[in-house]
C-alpha cells in the first residue's frame, strides 16, 4: 500500500510528491473488490482508508463549496462509476483533479473528464467552468459514490 509520504510544500503532504500512485491503488482495491466477494470488505476498507487518509486530506482545504451548487452529486455508487467511466479513465480524471487542487501544474483537461461528466449526469457543461470548480465537483462526486457504495455494502451484510 502507499505509505511513503513526502512534504512537497508547507502543510501539503502527498505520496511520492504525487497522488497518482495512491489513486491507482485505491481504484485497484475497488475494482478487485467488485469481483472478489470473499475479500470484498477488506479490499473496500483498504481503498477507503487510502482515500480518507491520503488523497482527501491533500485536497480538502482547496475544495470549493460552489462546485456543489453548480454540479451537485448524483446517486451512483463507486462500482457503477468505475464500470461507466473505466478504471484507467477514472484514475486519469482523479489525477487531473488532484493536481488542480494540490496546486501542481496540471496538463490539459483529460478527455476522460467528458466520460466522467456523462456518467454522473452533471446538469451543466463543465467546459466553461473554472478548473478548480470542476476538480472540486469531481471530488465531491467521488466522495458521494464511495459513501453510496459503503451504504450498499452495509445493507447487504
Amino acid at each position: 500500500m502507499v505509505d511513503t509520504l513526502v512534504d512537497v510544500a508547507p502543510g501539503k503532504i502527498v505520496p511520492f510528491a504525487s497522488l497518482d500512485p495512491a489513486i491507482d491503488e485505491m481504484l485497484a482495491f475497488i475494482i478487485v473488490s467488485s469481483v472478489d466477494k470473499t475479500a470484498k470488505i477488506d479490499l473496500v476498507d483498504y481503498a477507503v482508508g487510502i482515500f480518507d487518509d491520503v488523497i482527501l486530506p491533500a485536497v480538502r482545504h482547496n475544495l470549493k463549496d460552489e462546485a456543489l451548487e453548480l454540479f451537485g452529486v448524483t446517486y451512483i455508487d463507486m462500482y457503477d462509476l468505475v464500470e461507466c467511466v473505466g478504471g484507467n479513465s477514472l484514475a486519469e480524471t482523479l489525477a487531473w483533479a488532484s493536481s488542480i487542487l494540490t496546486g501542481d501544474i496540471p496538463g490539459e483537461r483529460p478527455e476522460s473528464l467528458h466520460s466522467f461528466a456523462k456518467c454522473v449526469e452533471w446538469p451543466i457543461s463543465h467546459d466553461d467552468v473554472a478548473d478548480d470548480l470542476v476538480a472540486s465537483a469531481v471530488f465531491y462526486q467521488v466522495v458521494a459514490a464511495i459513501n453510496i457504495m459503503l451504504t450498499s455494502i452495509a445493507a447487504n451484510l
